[in-house]
């Protein structure tokens, strides 16, 4: 045997042996590449059992791709896309990312709230006023106001805000239907002017009857001897809201995923594909 044969085989075996401790340092997350999957063990003739046991690598969920909605059969489309995940991983056929599916719904939220406000309805409602409140001072103030689904209550649309003497801060809006459920909750904080002739619109989504409104407020710059008023209004129409409608059974659906609920979030999405086709037919769209 020739000396450059004998040092071949001495490189070779000295690669054998750092070879697996090589692999051994490195992180998990960068051995997970060269770890044979587990259906390639049972070539090895050892027992599945005991310490040396293979231990299988899960396989982390699959996140969705999609391309951003352009129209209302887009988002018939994607909401098709995010329905058939949502079986699979029910049906455990396949494991799909949550966050994937939320972000999918929240787009095609985000682009029906574009296309609604474009088409606004606001000029068909007729507005009720349910309650005027006093905001005593700079620090949030908590209002309940109280009202009947059947009379006063009955059939909202959307909420209104006008403030008189001051301008106000609306710091927290929930609103409850006739089941006591909390359908508004709107967070976001507002500065209502009183200064702009406009009204701040909240919408509700879908006709409902209300009993209880609970809202915090505070004056945004307190003046001596000033107190401002908010003025709180019901909006009502009998024009249809396809896509308001659709927006809130996606909401819903967010709600049923977040609580794990696959089946009543694949409920409420038919139901949102059933609003955007008739959001379509009502604006004789055929996009």
């Amino acid at each position: 045997m020739s000396h450059r044969t004998r040092r071949q085989i001495a490189v070779i075996a000295s690669v054998g042996t750092l070879l697996p401790m090589l692999v051994l340092a490195q992180p998990v997350g960068e051995v997970a590449g060269v770890v044979r999957p587990p259906n390639a063990v049972a070539e090895v003739d050892v027992p599945a059992t005991g310490e040396g046991a293979s231990v299988p690598i899960p396989e982390p969920p699959k996140s969705l791709t999609y391309n951003l909605p352009f129209s209302l059969s887009d988002c018939y489309t994607l909401l098709s896309l995010a329905r058939d995940a949502l079986n699979e991983t029910k049906s455990g056929v396949t494991n799909w990312d949550r966050a994937s599916i939320d972000g999918l719904l929240e787009t095609v939220s985000a682009y029906l709230r574009e296309r609604d406000t474009m088409h606004s309805s606001l000029v068909e409602y007729r507005w009720e006023v349910l309650a005027t409140r006093s905001v005593k001072s700079g620090l949030p103030q908590s209002d309940m106001i109280d009202l009947d689904p059947g009379s006063r209550g009955s059939r909202i649309n959307a909420l209104s805000f006008q403030v008189e003497d001051g301008d106000v801060v609306l710091h927290k809006l929930d609103v409850y239907d006739d089941e006591n459920t909390l359908v508004g909750p709107f967070k976001r904080e507002v500065t209502l002017r009183h200064s702009l002739p406009r009204r701040y619109v909240f919408h509700l989504y879908l006709p409902t009857d209300v009993q209880q409104i609970a809202m915090s407020t505070s004056q945004a710059r307190p003046a001596a001897g000033e107190k401002p008023r908010v003025v709180v209004l019901a909006g009502r129409t009998d024009e249809p809201e396809h896509g308001k409608a659709a927006i809130h059974y996606i909401w819903r659906a967010q709600l049923a995923l977040a609580e794990d609920n696959m089946n009543g979030a694949e409920r409420r999405l038919e139901r949102a594909q059933t609003e955007i086709l008739a959001y379509r037919r009502f604006l004789k769209f055929r996009d």
